[in-house]
């Protein structure tokens, strides 16, 4: 995207460099947004670092804004409370891990880039045959329910193999009362020397009633000499089809509130008006509901009929503009997860249009009149519980400019 303040513009938040202006107003994030969130959340730095922000805080790092739809982690000690380093050494609290006969096991634990770890070290010749098999809580102990797609994750780096062939997180689905129905794999991890975040995404099955997420290796037969080492980092277990950022927990499941983002002083709107958003999602391209970057609303009026916005479509991850509640104009190519682009859209009665990533403008396929009297800015988020999912790097608005399709094709290139 083109850098530095646009001229035109009546608002300029750059989240990534940490530069804002308001025509009118402060050059600070916290003088110009309002954030709403109910408990502390996580957001990390482009050197990989985890930073925990306060209620109310905007997760602002040189990644940019990070805004979330609230989330849960069943995984009620993962940051290992209760472990004590040694060999055989203490499991964390909820902890299970089993293994071939034989083995002598050592704990380790420490902090690595803000995040909780425990490292398990597997040396000598096994007497019985086996999997060695880490789970981060117990059998029983995160209820689920039949087709429910749930997501797992943690920071896992395996260092020493002797011994092993093959490494997976794994999602676990038991009935209510512990006992074992299937599993979903991770991709292959043995030999993944990187501390890296892992992830695991699968559907529970009929008779599912738990769910549980775990480490295993290959079964290994008996006489077999083993020199084996994993690290895992706050591992995580929610309901839903991507990862979102970590939430630590110590002694119970814990629910990361949602962000609600918006503008602090609202600009007049005109009867056209112009808008721009570069950002990162981390939802898939299929994920199953919209991903709001920017919505222009009227509370007092409708939501549903007063709002004009930019999102990425649920299922196809394609932009898309709306107004008062009616697709009017879509990308032609989708968006993809964990890539940054850049949208800009432009309003105006019977004449709307945007542009992704330089793309030639889409024109409105219908001839519709925007909303009027807006008196809300949603950042990341709507006043209908739409989120954004990841990280927003810059926001741009013109509140009384219809601004060229070819200077929408301009300012995403």
């Amino acid at each position: 995207m083109t850098s530095g303040t646009l001229a035109a513009a009546h608002v300029d938040l750059n989240f990534e460099s940490d530069e804002y202006y308001q025509l009118g107003g402060g050059t600070t994030l916290a003088a110009l947004v309002t954030v709403s969130r109910a408990s502390a959340g996580y957001a990390d730095n482009l050197a990989g670092v985890w930073t925990s922000f306060a209620v109310n805080t905007a997760r602002r790092t040189d990644k940019g804004l990070l805004v979330e739809e609230a989330r849960t982690n069943g995984v009620r000690n993962n940051s290992m409370t209760g472990v004590v380093a040694g060999s055989p050494g203490t499991l964390p609290t909820n902890w299970v891990q089993s293994g071939p006969t034989g083995l002598t096991r050592t704990i380790s634990t420490g902090t690595t880039d803000g995040i909780d770890w425990i490292q398990f070290a597997f040396t000598g010749t096994t007497t019985g045959a086996g999997q060695i098999n880490i789970t981060c809580d117990t059998s029983t102990g995160i209820i689920a329910g039949v087709g429910e797609v749930w997501t797992g994750s943690a920071w896992i780096s395996n260092a020493a193999n002797t011994g092993v062939t093959s490494l997976f997180l794994r999602n676990i689905y038991n009935t209510a009362a512990g006992g074992f129905v299937n599993v979903t794999n991770s991709a292959q991890l043995v030999g993944s020397t990187t501390f890296t975040r892992r992830t695991v995404t699968g559907t529970t099955v009929a008779t599912t009633g738990r769910i549980n997420l775990g480490v295993v290796t290959n079964n290994i037969l008996a006489s077999t000499a083993v020199n084996f080492t994993v690290r895992i980092g706050w591992p995580q277990l929610e309901l839903g089809a991507f990862a979102t950022s970590p939430i630590r927990t110590t002694t119970v499941a814990v629910t990361r509130a949602a962000d609600a983002v918006s503008l602090t002083t609202v600009p007049t709107f005109a009867a056209v008006y112009s808008l721009l958003a570069a950002a990162k999602p981390a939802a898939p391209v299929t994920y199953a509901g919209h991903q709001s970057l920017l919505t222009l609303s009227n509370p007092a009026g409708s939501h549903l009929t007063s709002r004009s916005s930019v999102f990425r479509a649920l299922t196809t991850g394609r932009p898309t503009i709306e107004v008062n509640n009616t697709d009017v104009a879509v990308a032609a190519v989708a968006w993809a997860q964990d890539i940054s682009g850049s949208v800009a859209a432009a309003f105006e009665a019977g004449n709307q249009a945007l542009s992704f990533n330089g793309a030639a403008a889409v024109p409105a396929a219908a001839a519709l009149t925007p909303a009027a009297a807006l008196t809300t800015v949603s950042i990341g988020s709507s006043p209908l519980t739409v989120f954004w999912n990841g990280y927003l790097e810059r926001v741009i608005i013109w509140p009384n400019v219809r601004l060229p399709n070819g200077e929408l094709e301009r300012l995403t290139t």
